[in-house]
């Protein structure tokens, strides 16, 4: 934790980056949650049927709220670095070091992930103590985004909820403290 507080005090330097990085499902079944609905009816949330998923990996700037995402048919590794490289795009040449705060799912510290950090000392990862999500900023952005977009939805198709997920991280930006609710309308 105090590697993150120091990184964190650094987050509004012109050189440094800090980012708070995880990964999320999207589901094309929905996540199901309590709703609004007239007194006596019930709200009746269809299944496509068999589940789909896609998966995001995300990163939103500690300092700046802006949101970098990745998408892929699998939550592995590659997408982890895919996601470092879109970070390292970003934030161009004028940043000495982009601090990573993530968490200790096993895609970060793999023998393929270690040896592509190797060549890219810029990037240094923080690992958040065990059980301790509300250390890592990301999962209030990937709560609003089920909030918002995926639970109780009426997609029928995985790409169709996969561009209102877009539409969401799109609008969402700066998070938080963005208009992100509107992001349905």
């Amino acid at each position: 934790m105090a590697a993150i507080h120091r990184a964190l005090a650094q987050a509004a330097r012109p050189d440094t980056a800090v980012l708070y990085v995880d990964e999320a499902d999207v589901n094309l079944n929905p996540k199901l949650g309590a709703m609004w609905s007239r007194r006596g009816e019930q709200v009746a949330i269809p299944t496509p049927g068999q589940n789909r998923k896609r998966y995001l990996a995300g990163a939103l700037d500690a300092h700046r709220g802006t949101i970098l995402y990745t998408e892929g048919e699998s939550k592995d590794t590659d997408l982890f670095l895919r996601l470092l490289e879109v970070a390292e795009r970003h934030h161009g040449r004028r940043f000495k070091r982009l601090y990573v705060i993530l968490d200790n799912y096993r895609i970060h510290s793999s023998r393929v992930a270690r040896a592509w950090l190797t060549n890219h000392p810029r990037i240094r990862l923080l690992f958040q103590p065990a059980f301790h999500p509300w250390v890592n900023a990301i999962e209030r952005l990937w709560k609003a985004m089920h909030d918002t977009v995926t639970r109780n939805h009426r997609y029928s198709t995985l790409d169709q909820l996969m561009r209102a997920v877009r539409r969401f991280l799109h609008v969402a930006q700066p998070f938080p403290g963005s208009q992100h609710a509107l992001a349905r309308a």
